[in-house]
């Protein structure tokens, strides 16, 4: 399953670096932001996916919006470093 991650956050960053190269997307968007953010539109939708299927649809073009240059404000903080995606963190 590593591996397929690993995999999956290689062809997010190629892709992220061609669209910030075509412009067409914001200067300081990572293929790592693009991973956890669809992440975070699976959790946002989950609660209501048994009556709304299509929920996460809403989400997502929410997300997208963010990612365009235009207008774009700069993104307090640096974005997170590799895809160091494992899961949830486990309480000690």
């Amino acid at each position: 399953m590593r591996d397929e991650i690993a995999r999956l956050g290689g062809v997010v960053e190629a892709l992220t670096t061609r669209a910030r190269e075509q412009g067409t997307v914001r200067d300081d968007i990572t293929g790592t932001d693009i991973v956890l953010l669809l992440g975070g539109i699976h959790h946002t939708a989950a609660p209501v996916l048994d009556q709304q299927p299509q929920a996460w649809r809403r989400y997502l073009a929410l997300a997208f919006d963010g990612l365009f240059t235009v207008d774009a404000r700069t993104l307090p903080h640096r974005p997170p470093t590799g895809p160091h995606l494992t899961g949830p963190r486990q309480s000690a």
